[in-house]
């Protein structure tokens, strides 16, 4: 095994979740672990109708009310125009040929995460399973496009190994595990893995994607499942949760932690394919930006309040 192969397998189970785990445990030492062409057709779809109704914004919701410690008072809801940029819009030169994807952080919902839960780890037996490593050109044949977000903040950069994975399967051909991952983060240690800070944690996300549908529910949320709110992003239904993440030290007798910083989970299906994206300490106007990138396949988006 070599030194990539162990960070591509790294590469699959979220930092988050593992860091989740580690913080239960130093408060409660004897407690238990804490357990993305359909969406461009959407997309056009969206963009003919506006153009034919002559209303940039399609979709008109209510402000849900936030969890507390969230840096967002409400919501969000896209609406694709094509057509010229509205004048004063700050968008990037070249932009105005494109169909825009315009989202209202208004009628973004957020749901409250109450925990995190670590993926099961996969026992291989070598009489039943094999590995194969795929590259980017592989990766996209079996997903059917290619699943790199269009649109990524500037002080984030790519990892090496984005868009390649070791898949398991049994040797009769079926797929065990397909989870394809892409990382971008303020930077990477020798290793290969985000940098961490004084909280223990990144900056940056991570994108998981699965035609198995593997990654999905990786977190808790406080409200029942018929309760949890969506956000649709060009037709597209998108949960996004937030979790005010706590870290270390903790206090010997209150076992309050140093602090906390905000990490998002954003869930939704497009192509057949599961995507599972994990923020840390970013604005959830830029990652809103991230999965509406995924979804429509392109880096033409603006953001209004």
């Amino acid at each position: 095994m070599t030194g990539k192969d162990i960070l591509i397998g790294m590469s699959h189970i979220n930092a988050a979740y593992v860091r989740e785990a580690e913080n239960e445990q130093k408060r409660r030492p004897a407690a238990k672990s804490w357990k993305q062409w359909g969406a461009i057709a959407a997309c056009f779809a969206l963009i003919l109708t506006a153009l034919l109704s002559g209303l940039p914004n399609l979709l008109q919701g209510t402000t849900p009310p936030v969890p507390s410690g969230g840096p967002y008072p409400g919501g969000a809801i896209d609406a694709p125009y094509g057509g010229e940029i509205d004048e004063g819009k700050d968008v990037p030169n070249g932009m105005e040929e494109q169909a825009t994807v315009l989202i209202s952080l208004s009628n973004v919902f957020i749901n409250e995460v109450a925990e995190m839960s670590a993926d099961a780890a996969l026992k291989l037996d070598p009489e039943i399973h094999e590995t194969a490593e795929w590259d980017t050109e592989e990766v996209i044949g079996y997903l059917g496009r290619d699943f790199t977000p269009q649109y990524v903040p500037e002080n984030l950069e790519p990892a090496e190994w984005n868009g390649t994975t070791r898949i398991i399967r049994n040797k009769d051909g079926t797929m065990i595990r397909d989870i394809v991952g892409f990382n971008f983060y303020t930077g990477y240690d020798e290793y290969g893995l985000a940098e961490i800070d004084e909280t223990f944690a990144g900056t940056g996300f991570s994108l998981s994607v699965s035609k198995m549908g593997s990654i999905v529910r990786c977190c808790l949320y406080l409200l029942p499942d018929d309760e949890i709110k969506t956000t649709d992003i060009a037709g597209v239904p998108v949960t996004i949760g937030y979790r005010a993440m706590p870290y270390g030290p903790y206090d010997p007798e209150t076992k309050e932690p140093a602090g906390t910083y905000d990490l998002y989970v954003v869930e939704f299906e497009v192509d057949g394919v599961t995507c599972e994206i994990i923020a840390e300490k970013m604005e959830l106007e830029e990652i809103v930006k991230v999965a509406a990138s995924v979804i429509c396949e392109t880096d033409n988006i603006v953001i209004e309040d």
